[in-house]
């Protein structure tokens, strides 16, 4: 036995058993493997009895059996020490009755794991079984059982031979030569020496030699048949190959068993990486049919893993690729994959040295110099491409199509084609893909809730039973990339700006409401209380302002759409809904102690008094007017305290008054600013309150208007104009290099943009011809010029089908399949223009100067080009749209030169309608950008090329060189009929010009009008005449609203509604007059030209009276005394009766000619001028029906002499319903004697009666009259209605 190092005898005598240092020593010994070392045969002696009684001596025979244990350091961190450091062993062997035993295994690792316990509590070599391989052994039973048949088959090998000697030596024979080659192979001990190896060897090789005949192919397989035989008796083959082999064939099994291991290990588990590394080794590995005859099967068993692996499946494939790719030589050919600085992709051309590859997967084209620039190659396959199999959990192609096709439905794209996002490839860098973006101004839980209704058997399946109004994550995946929130700021309004300054105090708020609930606790009494707490903190923290306002107004609210709702709702007015519902009118009342004639006091009280309502710590924001002193005012302030210093000084107060007149223009400038505000959750809740009832009212206006916009792009119909016009921020013409004396002063334009777009009636009428996928079209349209079909509704052709048929989809996303005659394809023609003036000023004169000149210029054009949508030569249907700016728009002078349009036009329908506050953006806006733009580049061209050709000066340098840019880049340049917003292409563009010098904007000072009240709050206006307007609060464009406002609105009462207009047959139906129409006059009172035509008004009236004759039926307006309109008759109709009285001459008008005014019974005063009526009244026989029909009026039963000033309409005809016919009489004066003596009057024709009969006549005339039904056309009252307000 080695003896042990100082080293070691000073580690074992320094610390004595148990002591800390022996308890953890700083290294432990570890079971490193277990072994049956040995068989041996042993003899032994057995007491036997004997057959008389005794007791005799036998042999028997047994195997004992050797396990070594093998013990090895292991360093600290756990590590196994080197090779170098000593094994220890522990040796245990079984007894003589061992292999009788039922379950012999399990005594032996009884046996051997007893004794390496002893080795552990002696604790001699520090042995721990729980580190190496000591919990294999020590916890597991599998390897015992394989020892054991180990060793048992040692045992039956020893035995068999064993056997096989004895059997050869009872053969007995005699000489060694015959024993040896009669014995069986067997293990020996080998060559003593290499002179013996050799002498063996000589003999060998010279037999071989003599039966080959030194012939390599005869040799080869005489060593291996003698080989083959060999292996069957025991022979390790590799030991006849030579060094060089053995060694080589040693490091490949090897490796084939540490593959095969790790391979074994990672397809227990497989990941997408691992399974790409198999997939690459197996291609690496996979035996090739021109080298060797290895087959698939025989490869998978060398490595042991399913040879129908889907891995080794596309290993064998790559394989084939690169083998393919490795073949290929010779110049790179288009058409073949290559490999750029770019990535991957396809050779698309080549010219010259310059090469364009279509990079891959997006196809982006990039062309490169040469090939060095490019760095292109062939594309060389990947070893590890592997093709991994869709799960079947995976979301399915159909439904991923429903949800992208449902977003591009709902979601608006960018009306500016310049408005562009980009995603960047995450691993090709180089490529860039291009799209609009898609702005969404609605929360995913509001598209959520359309996308349950327009598919509801699909959101069953992927709602959240929990929480089954939350929009599911899928529908964030799979929506379209290029859908981007809409910023909450983008319409910059004071509204919504507002709110959200005011919700910076929520987080504050909110604490201060839980505080209160958490203190409160559930004290009785206060149930009612903190239930409203509670809502008003569910309300002040719903992070989305829209859904903030639904949930204020949801008890009132049919749907979740807060356009739905009620407009008493909006306007604060209902007691069931609102913010105010829970704070202002119930829990606030109740926090107070209100005591007449004295200010309310906090009821200390009440169960919810406490520091939290009382303490000034929330701050939120707040917009404010800040008053600004001008140069004026502050003058005056300097002038005031100067006299007040001097008359100080004389003691004399007013000594210099005149100085300072607070009336004289001294108003100060006010400027808009965002303060910081800090107060008490009461004030912060009462502000709350405020700012909320003004932004529920804008955000119902808003979506409001943008439903009305929508349903306004999908029903309009061929020969109605839509036109948006606005003004664009003024351009600025500065010098690229500016002088510091050009800082200062700018030079600018005004650009005000007009986007014009119509239905090609031509196109529309079609029956006939191919219809395209994505096309819009009007299924069961009307043809143009026919009342619109009610029945009739937007859609888009989804799918082409045979023999005509084609499938579309509408709004709400139903499929349906129709033929091509029952389909009206909804082609626009678009024209955007332009008017340019150095006039600066932004107001209604120039808007109505640009307008007259537009509109002038379109009927041209149209009636050149597009005879078929202008059939009456001139424009009668305009469809306007502007925002709500009241300086230039929305204003009573607007509105009365745009009913004056109705003038020379016959039966116009001219509709203004407004967008919301602040939130009037569109495609002009995009339009006039875009122009301006080019502008800004034509300055830096013009200095970066030299002078421009197009422009007088070859310059930018006034609003003529504007116009000739924008007429030569737009105007005259055929390519740039380019799509806006991708699917509206503009088809022409048209600029005007104006300058101070030629057609100027002229702007009269003295015009005045009756004030539209309320224009404010109404946003759709319908020109019913020159001065008179409609106009309602909201607009709608649904379709029997758009039927309704295609046709004149003389006959509309006051208030009228549309019937079965959509917006009122919702829940909240006719009890919503925001949708109902009202009458106003907005007339011209003074200005150019009001006096003439007043004056030619009158005149004209008096003509028209003059010219009356007996039995004329003529239409007044229905007024009291006080001049008010009679709700019940607003048309009286009557008949020109013959006056028997002088001065009448028999006839039924009289004008006066005097000088001073005539009066007449009933009070009736007859001014210069006017002219007199002898009527007979008729009266409406059913005043609550709406048929025109009439009979003579049962009150008054004799003529009546009227003024003509409220004449309305005259020289129509009455149709006769019933009765007999009944002329008018007419008097005459019988003679000379009776003229003397009467003072009868003239009278006409067969109806002459003497002055005595004429009372009689008349009386009898009555009678017969009394039976006599009377109707009235439509046409006819609705002129007389449509003159009421002139």
């Amino acid at each position: 036995m080695p003896k042990k190092t100082q080293r070691q005898k000073r580690s074992r005598s320094s610390s004595p058993p148990g002591s800390p240092v022996d308890q953890q020593p700083t290294s432990v010994a570890a079971i490193r493997n277990i072994s049956m070392s040995n068989v041996e045969l042993r003899k032994t002696t057995k007491k036997k009895k004997s057959t008389s009684g005794g007791v005799d001596d036998a042999d028997t025979d047994w195997y004992r059996v050797t396990y070594t244990v093998f013990v090895q350091s292991v360093s600290a961190g756990r590590k196994l020490a080197s090779a170098k450091t000593a094994v220890k062993r522990i040796k245990v062997t079984s007894e003589a009755g061992t292999q009788q035993m039922d379950d012999p295994s399990t005594h032996m690792m009884n046996k051997t794991r007893n004794a390496i316990r002893r080795k552990v509590d002696e604790n001699e070599w520090g042995l721990d079984c729980s580190v190496g391989a000591g919990p294999l052994f020590m916890e597991t039973d599998d390897y015992w059982k394989y020892l054991w048949v180990y060793a048992e088959s040692e045992i039956s090998k020893q035995k068999l031979e064993a056997a096989a000697r004895s059997t050869a030596a009872r053969k007995g024979h005699q000489t060694r030569v015959d024993a040896v080659v009669a014995k069986e192979w067997e293990r020996g001990d080998g060559f003593k020496d290499a002179d013996e190896k050799w002498r063996a060897k000589v003999p060998v090789l010279s037999a071989l030699e003599q039966y080959s005949q030194k012939d390599m192919s005869k040799a080869e397989p005489i060593l291996r048949s003698i080989v083959s035989e060999l292996s069957k008796e025991g022979l390790h083959e590799e030991e006849i190959l030579s060094d060089k082999t053995k060694q080589k064939m040693a490091t490949v099994n090897a490796m084939v068993e540490s593959a095969s291991l790790l391979i074994n290990q990672m397809t227990k588990k497989l990941t997408l990486k691992s399974t790409r590394l198999l997939t690459g080794l197996c291609a690496m590995l996979a035996p090739q049919s021109a080298i060797s005859n290895v087959s698939v099967r025989d490869f998978s068993d060398v490595l042991n893993i399913n040879r129908n692996a889907k891995y080794i499946v596309d290993g064998f494939e790559n394989r084939k690729e690169y083998n393919k790719f490795l073949e290929l030589d010779g110049p790179i050919q288009i058409g073949e994959h290559v490999v750029c600085r770019g990535g991957d992709g396809t050779l698309v051309s080549t010219e010259g040295d310059s090469l364009t590859i279509k990079l891959q997967p997006w196809g982006t084209k990039v062309t490169y110099k040469s090939l060095k620039d490019a760095r292109m190659r062939r594309f060389e396959p990947q070893l590890d491409n592997y093709n991994r199999k869709d799960r079947c959990d995976k979301t399915p192609d159909h439904v991923i199509e429903t949800i992208d096709s449902f977003f591009r439905r709902h979601v608006p794209m960018s009306p500016n084609k310049f408005d562009t996002l980009k995603k960047r490839h995450p691993l090709h860098r180089i490529q860039v893909e291009e799209k609009q973006p898609m702005y969404r101004y609605e929360t995913m839980d509001e598209l959520w809730a359309t996308f349950t209704i327009e598919h509801a058997e699909l959101a069953e399946q992927l709602r959240n039973d929990k929480q089954p109004n939350k929009c599911p994550m899928l529908l964030y995946t799979h929506a379209p990339w290029e859908m981007v929130k809409a910023r909450d700021v983008s319409c910059l309004c004071i509204n919504c700006e507002g709110m959200n300054a005011t919700m910076r105090g929520v987080s504050g708020a909110t604490a201060a409401i839980d505080s209160i609930i958490e203190r409160v606790g559930t004290s009785v009494g206060v149930e009612t209380e903190v239930a409203r707490l509670m809502k008003i903190r569910n309300i002040i923290n719903t992070p989305s302002k829209y859904d903030m306002c639904v949930e204020c107004l949801k008890p009132c609210l049919a749907s979740d759409k807060l356009e739905d709702a009620e407009h008493k709702c909006i306007d604060g007015t209902c007691d069931q809904c609102g913010f105010q519902r829970q704070w202002s009118q119930t829990l606030r009342r109740k926090l107070f102690v209100h005591t007449l004639g004295q200010e309310p006091t906090m009821n200390q009280d009440s169960p919810l008094y406490g520091p939290e309502w009382t303490e000034a710590n929330i701050d939120w924001r707040q917009y404010s007017y800040e008053v600004q002193p001008t140069k004026a005012t502050h003058a005056q302030e300097v002038a005031r305290q100067a006299a007040a210093a001097r008359a100080a000084e004389r003691e004399d107060v007013d000594a210099d008054d005149e100085e300072y007149n607070p009336n004289e223009s001294s108003a100060s400038s006010r400027k808009l600013v965002l303060t910081t505000k800090r107060g008490t959750l009461i004030d912060f809740l009462d502000t709350f309150q405020e700012m909320n009832k003004k932004h529920v009212y804008h955000r119902n206006l808003v979506a409001v208007e943008r439903r009305a916009q929508l349903n306004h792009e999908r029903n309009i119909r061929p020969g109605i104009l839509d036109r948006k016009i606005d003004y664009s921020e003024n351009g600025s013409i500065n010098d690229i290099n500016q002088v510091q004396s050009q800082y200062w002063i700018t030079l600018q334009y005004t650009l005000f943009v007009s986007i014009v777009c119509w239905l090609r009636a031509d196109i529309w009428n079609k029956t006939e011809g191919i219809l395209e996928e994505q096309n819009e079209v009007t299924v069961n349209g009307e043809m143009f010029g026919q009342d619109i079909n009610e029945d009739s509704y937007w859609a888009r052709v989804t799918k082409v089908l045979e023999n005509d048929m084609y499938e579309v989809t509408d709004a709400n996303n139903k499929t349906t399949t129709h033929h091509r005659r029952d389909l009206r394809l909804r082609q626009k023609h678009t024209v955007a223009m332009g008017h340019v003036t150095d006039d600066k000023t932004h107001d209604r004169h120039s808007m109505q100067h640009f307008t007259t000149h537009e509109l002038e210029w379109l009927e041209n054009y149209m009636n050149q080009n597009f005879p078929a949508d202008i059939p009456t030569g001139r424009i009668t249907l305009v469809h306007q749209h502007s925002d709500n700016a009241g300086q230039h728009f929305k204003n009573t002078g607007a509105i009365h030169y745009y009913t004056s349009l109705t003038k020379d036009r016959g039966e116009a329908v001219l509709i203004y309608s407004f967008g919301a506050p602040s939130h009037g953006k569109g495609p002009h806006d995009g339009v006039g950008g875009c122009w301006k733009t080019k502008v800004d580049t034509c300055i830096r061209s013009s200095y970066s090329t030299g002078r421009l050709l197009y422009t007088d000066t070859g310059y930018i340098q006034n609003v003529k060189d504007v116009y000739d840019a924008l007429v030569h880049h737009f105007e005259q340049a055929e390519h740039r009929n380019v799509p806006l917003a991708g699917k509206n292409p503009i088809h022409k563009y048209k600029f005007f010009i104006y300058t101070f010098d030629n057609n100027p904007i002229e702007r009269p000072l003295d015009e005045k009008y009756i004030t539209l009240d309320g224009i404010s709050k109404h946003y759709q206006f319908v020109a019913k005449s020159e001065g008179v307007v409609h106009m309602r609060q909201r607009s709608c464009w649904c379709l029997r609203c758009m039927k309704a406002l295609t046709k004149p609105s003389l006959g509309w009462g006051t208030p009228h509604s549309i019937v079965n207009c959509d917006a009122l047959s919702r829940r909240h139906g006719a009890n919503n007059s925001a949708y109902a129409f009202s009458t106003h006059a907005c007339t011209k009172t003074a200005g150019r030209d009001v006096a003439a035509r007043i004056i030619h008004e009158r005149d004209e009236l008096n003509n028209v009276s003059t010219e009356l004759c007996v039995g004329d039926w003529i239409i007044f307006h229905g007024v009291d005394e006080n001049g008010n309109e009679d709700p019940d008759q607003p048309l009286w109709l009557g008949r020109v009766m013959s006056n028997p009285d002088d001065g009448w001459d028999g006839g039924g008008v009289k004008q006066n000619t005097t000088t001073r005014a005539v009066k007449y019974p009933m009070g009736v005063e007859i001014k210069k001028n006017e002219v007199a009526i002898y009527v007979q009244w008729y009266e409406k026989i059913d005043l609550n029906s709406t048929e025109p029909k009439y009979h003579v009026s049962r009150t008054i039963t004799k003529p009546q002499v009227q003024s003509n000033q409220l004449l309305l309409h005259t020289g129509f005809a009455m149709t006769q319903l019933r009765g007999d016919n009944n002329p008018v009489p007419k008097s005459r004066p019988a003679s000379e004697r009776r003229r003397r003596e009467t003072t009868a009057t003239a009278s006409l024709g067969e109806y002459a009666r003497p002055r005595q009969n004429n009372q009689r006549s008349s009386e009898s005339w009555h009678d017969k009259e009394y039976g006599i039904v009377w109707e009235m056309t439509e046409t006819d009252r609705d002129y007389a209605l449509g003159r009421r307000e002139v």
